[in-house]
């Protein structure tokens, strides 16, 4: 059987970033999804964590429908990384902020 695969390649949300998954070195980060299978806490914090980073990401044109497949670049981190282990505490190292 012969498949193709299509190779996705990403985009930074930044306004004015032209970093690619496909040509440049970086990481991309997806926005932060809203848990809500978690309690009542889980879901305000996540839910908190997305506002701060739409807010930082300051572009009126999204819609809500784009941001599954919404990717801000490793660049925009003051540490290059995403904390995906501390996902529910709102920190500035996890919420993109450099070069916006």
């Amino acid at each position: 059987m012969n498949r193709k695969y299509v190779n996705m390649v990403n985009y930074c949300a930044i306004i004015g970033c032209t970093n690619t998954g496909g040509k440049d070195k970086v990481s991309f980060y997806r926005l932060p999804a809203v848990i809500s299978n978690q309690g009542v806490q889980t879901r305000e914090l996540s839910e908190k964590r997305r506002r701060v980073w739409l807010s930082r990401i300051s572009r009126a044109d999204l819609l809500p429908t784009s941001y599954p497949y919404l990717r801000v670049c490793s660049v925009h981190f003051e540490s290059g990384t995403n904390y995906s282990y501390l996902a529910l505490l709102i920190s500035i190292v996890d919420i993109p902020f450099l070069l916006l």
